[in-house]
Order: structure tokens, then sequence, then C-alpha cells
């Protein structure tokens, strides 16, 4: 990832969604008109997104703490941090936020393919990069994430440590970063001698962020246990904000689980004519939480396939066997095949018309 690839994914256009056609509309389509449908159809799908009451907080948080951080005076600034188990979607909630922050803060010159430039001083031209996307690499260390946040500002990464990080401290102004975003941050290397130094080191990187109003934004898996969380100056500037997967363990968390399958209802349903209100979230509720065990991913892609099925094969509505005909994550069947040998209770799941 780099600043020229930010701005293409962000001036990227979605896929328009499909034309809303009725099962009579859809009966009478040519064959080269069905499988143009189907193939808008299939577009669409690839592209949506379905947003849960987790990710809106995370992005009004987001908003709050950025605008606080750029108004408040210089220093090191509050730090966010994501943190969620793999596959609940915390990245992608994040880059949600971050491409309507960069495109709010850029302008019309989203339309133009090349990087916005701004004047930092008369006679100097520089690119403008308010969001810096950082995916950490594997073990990383002071030298790597140093070279990352280089690479993406397209500086050199030659040189000494220091000399590296004083090349950092003056990207961050001259290219007018708002927001650092490291995401796969439980991959920085704490483990050796030098873990010490390299927390210190985060911390000066925020300090450097702060001293010009941007926010440093952390996101990483299962960071309860990491010491960057552990470590006290880093813990006193940090509003951690927690993603979790759907449970149907209380009434509450059930309802929860049930509200947010109305709302993918008002995204999926208009296409899919033959079904009733409630699909998802009265008929079928139990059965996608048993496939899926409320990570966000999964649903995403039990859905997407299983609207796809059904638009394949003309039947325009859900059914059981199109849900479990969706091969998903290693992880999701492994505990599905858990809960079916009913290892784990299964009780607590909302009953629904299709359960048995």
């Amino acid at each position: 990832m780099d600043a020229n690839m930010w701005h293409r994914h962000a001036r990227a256009q979605q896929p328009a969604p499909p034309e809303k056609l009725s099962l009579i509309d859809l009966r009478a389509l040519s064959s080269a008109e069905r499988d143009a449908h189907l193939g808008a159809l299939r577009d669409w799908l690839a592209a949506s997104q379905f947003p849960t009451a987790d990710a809106r907080r995370v992005a009004a948080t987001m908003w709050n703490v950025v605008t606080t951080n750029a108004n408040s005076g210089p220093g090191a600034k509050t730090i966010v941090a994501v943190n969620a188990p793999n596959t609940i979607g915390k990245s992608t909630a994040v880059r949600a936020w971050a491409h309507q922050a960069y495109r709010q803060w850029i302008g019309q010159r989203i339309n133009d393919a090349r990087l916005p430039s701004w004047s930092p001083e008369p006679g100097v031209h520089a690119h403008e990069v308010p969001v810096a996307w950082i995916n950490l690499q594997s073990a990383a260390r002071i030298r790597d994430f140093n070279a990352q946040i280089l690479t993406y500002f397209g500086y050199p990464t030659d040189g000494p440590i220091r000399s590296l990080s004083t090349r950092i401290a003056g990207a961050i102004g001259r290219h007018r970063v708002r927001v650092l975003v490291v995401d796969d941050v439980h991959l920085l290397d704490t483990r050796f001698k030098d873990g010490r130094e390299v927390l210190d080191h985060l911390k000066h990187v925020n300090t450097e962020l702060g001293e010009r109003g941007a926010t440093m934004v952390l996101i990483g898996a299962n960071l309860h246990d990491s010491p960057i969380l552990a470590d006290p100056q880093i813990a006193g500037r940090l509003q951690a904000l927690e993603m979790a997967p759907f449970a149907v363990d209380t009434l509450e968390d059930k309802r929860a689980w049930q509200e947010f399958l109305v709302d993918v209802e008002q995204q999926l349903l208009p296409y899919l004519p033959a079904a009733t209100d409630g699909l998802l979230a009265k008929t079928h509720v139990s059965r996608i939480w048993r496939r899926t065990q409320g990570f966000v991913g999964d649903v995403s892609a039990l859905l997407r396939g299983a609207v796809d099925a059904a638009a394949v094969d003309g039947t325009w509505t859900l059914h059981p066997s199109h849900l479990d005909g969706i091969a998903l994550s290693q992880r999701a069947t492994f505990q599905e095949q858990s809960l079916l040998r009913g290892r784990r209770p299964g009780s607590g799941a909302p009953k629904s018309r299709d359960s048995q």
C-alpha cells in the first residue's frame, strides 16, 4: 500500500445497484438480459458491506478523537485502538471511515486521478496525504515499521534508524497527514531485547503526529495480552474500541443480532422479489448464526453467496439449501461442526422456522 494506491481506492466508484425487478419482469427477461442482470447483481453484492452497531460506534469515535486531536494544542495525542478477533470486520470498519474522511478532506480533488498537492511554502509543492495506511508486516521491528511508512510516501528507506525517524517526522508535516492507521499492529515484534525500544518508538511517532494535530489509529487482533496495550504511557493515551461477534446468549444479544439482520434485509430483499419480510431476521435467523457464529465477515460471505445462488437458480428467495451450500472459512466450518455435534450449547440461538 502507498499513497497513490490509497487515492485510487478512495476515489473508486462502487458498482451501481442492479435494477429492482419483479418476478414477472425477471421471468420475461431474455437469456442475454438475464445474464446481464445476474452480472450486475453479482458485482453489487461483491462490493456491498453490512455495517454493524460496532462499526458505526467506531466511526463516530474516530471522528470525535480526530477532531479533538486536531483542535488541541501540540503534543502527544489520544491514540485509538480497535481490538477484535480476526474476521470481525475491524479493518473494514476503519477503512470505510478512513475513505470517507479522506474524500471529505480532499473535496473535489478526489476526482483527479493524481494525488492532490499543496504548497507548504512558496515555491515548494508536495502531495497532500491526509490518511496514511500501513499494513504491518509480520514480526515488524523499528526499521521495518519506519520503512513501511516511508514507502507509503515514496521516500527512500536506506540509512540509520534515527535518520529514518527524522524523515518520517518531516513527511508527516510536509504531506499534511491527519491520520496514521497501523493495521495488524499485533504483528509488531516486542519479544526480543529491543522490544522496549519498539514501544518507545511507537510513542515517539505518536508524539510527532500530535505535534501536528494528527492521530494514530491502531488495529489489531486480541490485543488484550499485547505489550502495546500494557505499556503505561500508551495505555494512558489510549481509547480502546472493542468489536465482537454477535452472540445469542441473552435476550439483548438476540435482539441485537436480529436488528442487524433486519438492516441487512433492507439491502438485500429488494433483489429477492419472491422473499418476504423477516426472511433473515426470523425465518433463517438461527441457521445464519449457526453457520457463522455471528462473525460479520462470514455473514457477509454467506449472504452474498446465497443471494447469488438464489438468483442463478431462479427461486429469488433464500431456502435452507442456499445457506447450507456456501463454503465459509475454516474457523466457521469447524465451529459449526462443533455446534452440530453438540459440543457447545445451541439452545441460546434465536428460534426460527428453518431450525429443524
